[in-house]
C-alpha cells in the first residue's frame, strides 16, 4: 500500500521514457489487469508484482519476450483476483496507479499516434511484428481515459456510471441519444437502465420522451425472432447497425421509433468476460449512417464500459452487503467487536457503545487491555491467550465509561485468511444483570437458609418450651397431688411424732423406748420425705450446710439394707476413710441416694438378673470433688432409654409400678448442689451411677443432725388460756396434751365458725389454728379476729401441712403471725409458745 507522498516504480516511468513499444504493451496489460482486479484487496502485493513485471519488461527487446513478461504478470496477479477490496486506502492506491496509466497513455498518444492496444478490432500492420490502431481511435480512448478515473470511484453507483458512459458516447460521437439495456438472466428480457439524449434530440422530441421510455423500457427477448437486431448483436457478440429503423424488420417496434424521430440505430453488445451484461443502443435522428471506424470505436469503448459497469455493480453489491452487515451488527442485541492480532479494536458496534458508554471512534486501534481493571487483567490476558489458540467461550469484567463493572460472556472465534490468523471475532453478551440476580438469589438463598436455621432453632426452642410446658403442667398436676397428699399425711404424722415423743418421756423400759424411738425416727423420715416432695414440686433451693457424705450414705444403707438383702441381693458398701465433706442439704442428698439405690434394687428384683449392688464414696483431690458411685450387675439400660433416664415421668416399668420421678428428682437435687450425675450402662452388664459434688472451701467441724431426742420437761408457770382450732381430732388431742403438760388452760374448737364464736364470748392469751379446714378456714378466721380483736390476731400460731397452696406464701408475708409446718416437733411448738409472754389483759 502506498502511503501519501510515497513514490513507486511507476513514478520513475515518465512520459518521456515511455516511447518504447514494449512499455506501451506493458501499460495496456497492467491497465487491463487493474480493471479486472478492482474488487481486489491486497494492493501492496499487487503494486509489488506489477512493479516487478514492469522492471523485467524493460530488459526485453523482442515482441516475444514482451509477451512472455505479460504472461508472467498475469500469473503473478492471478491470486489477487480472488480478493475483494473494501478499504478506502485500497481504492486510493488503485486510483493512483490507474491515474498514472491514463496520463501516460495520453502523453504517449501525442508522441506516437499509432501505438499497440489490446483489443479485438481491426489492426493495421506496419513493419514486421508491429501492430497499430488507426489514428481515429484516439478520440474514444481519450474520452475513455477522461471518464475512467471518475468511473473507478467506488462511491459512484451503477446508475451514475451508466449515465457517464452514455454522456461520454454522446461527446465522442455524432449520436443523438444513447440507451443502455441490461439482460435479465432470469426472464431473458431487455430492461432499459439508462437513457441520455443529445441537445438536438431533446429540443426537438422532448415531449415524446416519456412515450418513448414507457414503450421501450422493457423489451421481450426474441420479440423479433432470432434475427432481431438486439438478439443478433448479443448472439454474435458484435455490433449490428440498422440505417433505417422504420423499414428494418429486425428492429423491435421500428415504426414507433421512426415516429419518435429515430432514423438509425447501432446496437453494441456489452460483454463482461464473455458473459452477456447488456447492450448499448446508439441512435441517430438524422438520415445518415455510422462509419466502420465509429462502430469500432464504440465497440472498444463498450468493452471497457461493460467492465466499469460490472465493477460498479460489484462495488454497489459490496456496499449494500457491507451496509446490511453493518445494520445487522449495529442492530444486534449483543456486543460485537473485532480485535486484531495485537488485541486492538478493529470494529465496535452500536450495542457496544450503548453498554460500555464509549464511542467507537475513541476505541478503534486501542487495546482491549485498557478496559480491564488491574486486578482482573492477569486473568483476562490468560483467557485471551487461550482464546487465540482456538474458539472459546469465556467470561470477563470491564470498566464502563461511568466506572461501573460490566460482566460479559464472550464467544470468540478466530479470523483466518489463507490459513493465517488475522484476529478475533467476538460476540459478547452482557450478563451483569444475571450475575446481579445470581448474587441476589444467593443472598436470598442464604437468607432462606438462615431463616430456616432460625426456624429450626425456634422449632427446637418451641419443642423445648412445649416439653417444659408439658413438664410444668405435669409438675403442676403433681404439685396439686402432692399438696393434697402432704396435707393428708402431715396431720397423722403430727400425731405420730407428738405421741411418740410423749411415750419416750413417760416410758422407762429401754426396749420400749428403743421401739418408740424407731417409730419417732421413721415418722421424722416420713416428714422429710413429704418435705422433699413439697420442695421438688415448688422447686425451691435446699437449705445447705457442711455435711458428712459417709454419714448420709450410711443412713440410707441402714434404711434399705434389710429389704435389699431379703431379696437375695448383696449390698457392698465402701466408705472413704477421708470422710468426704460437701455443702448440701442432708435430707435431700439422702433422698438422692435412696432413689438411686431403690432404682437398682427394683431393676434386679424385677428381672431376677444380678445379685450385687455396690455403694462407694471417695475424694478426687485433682477435681476437688467428693464422689459417690452406686453400681449394680443387673440388666442395664438400653441405648434408646439411656438419654431419657433423668427425664421427669420417664419409666421403663409397667403402668402403676413407677412414677418416673425418682431419678428426675435426684438429678434436680444434684444440680441444685452444683454437682453432676452421670450413668454408664450397656445392656446385660448393669448400670453405674456417678455423683460428683464440690468440696467445701475449708473443712469444718461436722454437726450431724442426730435423730430427734425426747423433749425436755418444761417448768410450769401461770396457766395461760389457749384456743386450739383444728378439724383433725388427733391434732386437737395432741395439742391439748402438750399444753396441759405446759400448765395451760385449753379451749377446743373443730372449725372456724365455732372458734370465732368462742373468741367473741371469751378471752384468750393466744390461738393455735389450722389453716386448711372445711367451712371457715384459718385464713378467714384470722381476718375476722383482726377486725374485732386486732391484738389477739397478732398472737395466733397458724399450722399447715400444705405449703404448696398458691396463696400461702402471700398470706404468710402479709401477717405477723407465727407459722408451724406440719408435722412439727413438740419442741418447735413449745418454742413458738415461749415467744408469747404471759398477757395480763387477754383478748
Amino acid at each position: 500500500m502506498l502511503a501519501e507522498g510515497q513514490s513507486s516504480v511507476f513514478d520513475a516511468i515518465s512520459p518521456a521514457t515511455a516511447g518504447a513499444p514494449r512499455l506501451r504493451v506493458l501499460q495496456e496489460a497492467v491497465f487491463s489487469c487493474l480493471l479486472s482486479f478492482l474488487d481486489g484487496k491486497d494492493s501492496q502485493a499487487l503494486e509489488t508484482k506489477i512493479a516487478a513485471a514492469a522492471k523485467d519488461a524493460f530488459q526485453f527487446h523482442t515482441l516475444s519476450e514482451q509477451i512472455t513478461a505479460l504472461d508472467d504478470l498475469d500469473v503473478a496477479t492471478l491470486s489477487f483476483r480472488q480478493c475483494r477490496g473494501d478499504g478506502e486506502s485500497l481504492n486510493r492506491n488503485l486510483l493512483q496507479i490507474v491515474g498514472f496509466f491514463c496520463k501516460a497513455r495520453r502523453a504517449v498518444a501525442e508522441v506516437y499516434p499509432h501505438y499497440p492496444v489490446k483489443n479485438d478490432i481491426s489492426e493495421v500492420t506496419r513493419g514486421e511484428g508491429e501492430h497499430y490502431v488507426a489514428p481515429d481511435l484516439l478520440q474514444p480512448i481519450r474520452a475513455f481515459d477522461e471518464v475512467m478515473l471518475r468511473m473507478l470511484d467506488p462511491s459512484i453507483g451503477p446508475d451514475e456510471v451508466l449515465r457517464m458512459i452514455c454522456e461520454s458516447v454522446l461527446r465522442m460521437s455524432t449520436a443523438d441519444a444513447v440507451a443502455i439495456y441490461r439482460v435479465d438472466h432470469e426472464t431473458k428480457d431487455f430492461e432499459v437502465k439508462q437513457f441520455v439524449a443529445g441537445d438536438i434530440f431533446k429540443s426537438v422530441k422532448q415531449e415524446k420522451l416519456p412515450e418513448f421510455l414507457s414503450k421501450f423500457a422493457l423489451i421481450p427477448r426474441g420479440s423479433m425472432g432470432a434475427t432481431g437486431l438486439f438478439d443478433l448483436a448479443l448472439s454474435e457478440k458484435r455490433p449490428v447497425f440498422s440505417p433505417d429503423v422504420g423499414n428494418d424488420p429486425r428492429v423491435h417496434m421500428g415504426r414507433e421509433l421512426a415516429r419518435l424521430g429515430i432514423r438509425a440505430m447501432l446496437i453494441i453488445p456489452m460483454l463482461e468476460s464473455g458473459r452477456e451484461l447488456g447492450f448499448m443502443s446508439v441512435v441517430l435522428a438524422s438520415e445518415r449512417a455510422f462509419d466502420p471506424t465509429e462502430i469500432e470505436s464504440f465497440s472498444l469503448f463498450a468493452d471497457e464500459a461493460a467492465l466499469a459497469w460490472r465493477n460498479a455493480e460489484l462495488y454497489g453489491a459490496i456496499r449494500k452487503s457491507e451496509q446490511q452487515y453493518r445494520n445487522l451488527i449495529d442492530n444486534a442485541t449483543d456486543v460485537i467487536f473485532i480485535l486484531d492480532t495485537e488485541g486492538r479494536f478493529v470494529s465496535f458496534n452500536k450495542r457496544a457503545e450503548e453498554v460500555t458508554g464509549y464511542a467507537a471512534e475513541d476505541w478503534i486501534g486501542r487495546s482491549f487491555r485498557e478496559l480491564i481493571g488491574q486486578d482482573d487483567l492477569p486473568e483476562a490476558l490468560e483467557r485471551w491467550s487461550q482464546a487465540v489458540k482456538c474458539s472459546a467461550v469465556t467470561s470477563i469484567t470491564i470498566r464502563s465509561a461511568k466506572g461501573e463493572n460490566i460482566h460479559f460472556e464472550i464467544n470468540s472465534s478466530r479470523i483466518e485468511e489463507d490459513g493465517e490468523w488475522k484476529g478475533m471475532m467476538c460476540i459478547a453478551r452482557d450478563v451483569t444483570a444475571e450475575i446481579d440476580h445470581e448474587k441476589e438469589f444467593k443472598k436470598l438463598h442464604d437468607s432462606v437458609v438462615e431463616t430456616n436455621r432460625k426456624l429450626e432453632e425456634s422449632m427446637a426452642q418451641l419443642k423445648t418450651a412445649q416439653t417444659k410446658l408439658i413438664q410444668t403442667e405435669k409438675l403442676s398436676a403433681m404439685g396439686e397431688l402432692i399438696s393434697g397428699i402432704a396435707h393428708e399425711l402431715n396431720n397423722p404424722l403430727t400425731g405420730i411424732m407428738g405421741y411418740s415423743q410423749f411415750l419416750l418421756e413417760s416410758l422407762s423400759d429401754p426396749k420400749a423406748q428403743e421401739s418408740i424411738q424407731k417409730i419417732n425416727r421413721e415418722a421424722i423420715r416420713c416428714k422429710r420425705i413429704v418435705q422433699n416432695l413439697l420442695g421438688f414440686a415448688r422447686q425451691q433451693k435446699p437449705q445447705k450446710r457442711v455435711v458428712d457424705l459417709n454419714a448420709i450414705v450410711q443412713s440410707v444403707v441402714d434404711l434399705r439394707e434389710y429389704h435389699v438383702r431379703s431379696d437375695g441381693i448383696l449390698l457392698d458398701v465402701k466408705l472413704s476413710a477421708g470422710q468426704p465433706q460437701v455443702v448440701g442439704d442432708f435430707h435431700q442428698l439422702q433422698q438422692v441416694l435412696l432413689n438411686i439405690l431403690n432404682n437398682a434394687h427394683q431393676a434386679i428384683k424385677d428381672t431376677r438378673k444380678g445379685a450385687k449392688i455396690e455403694v462407694e464414696t471417695g475424694i478426687d483431690e485433682r477435681e476437688k470433688c467428693a464422689q459417690i458411685r452406686i453400681a449394680d450387675d443387673g440388666p442395664g439400660i438400653s441405648p434408646e432409654d439411656l438419654p431419657r433416664i433423668f427425664d421427669p415421668f420417664f419409666t421403663t416399668r409397667e403402668v402403676g409400678q413407677g412414677t418416673g420421678l425418682g431419678l428426675s428428682a435426684a438429678y434436680g437435687i444434684v444440680q441444685e448442689h452444683n454437682g453432676h450425675i452421670t450413668v454408664d450402662s450397656t445392656p446385660g452388664n448393669g448400670a453405674s451411677f456417678q455423683i460428683r459434688l464440690p468440696l467445701p472451701e475449708t473443712r469444718a467441724e461436722i454437726h450431724i443432725t442426730p435423730p430427734d431426742s425426747p423433749p425436755v420437761q418444761q417448768s410450769r408457770s401461770e396457766m395461760p388460756r389457749v384456743l386450739v382450732v383444728d378439724d383433725e381430732e388427733v391434732i386437737i388431742d395432741l395439742l391439748t396434751d402438750i399444753l396441759d403438760q405446759m400448765n395451760m388452760s385449753v379451749e377446743r374448737a373443730c372449725n372456724g365458725e365455732e372458734a370465732f364464736h368462742k373468741v367473741m364470748t371469751g378471752n384468750f392469751d393466744f390461738i393455735i389454728c389450722d389453716l386448711k379446714m372445711p367451712g371457715m378456714d384459718g385464713r378467714t378466721l384470722y381476718y375476722k379476729i383482726q377486725e374485732v380483736k386486732p391484738e389477739l390476731s397478732k398472737r395466733m400460731i397458724l399450722c399447715t401441712g400444705d405449703t404448696l397452696d398458691k396463696d400461702f406464701n402471700a398470706f404468710r408475708t402479709s401477717t405477723n403471725c407465727k407459722f408451724l409446718e406440719k408435722p412439727f416437733l413438740i419442741e418447735d411448738l413449745k418454742a413458738a409458745i415461749r415467744d408469747f409472754s404471759p398477757q395480763k389483759s387477754r383478748g
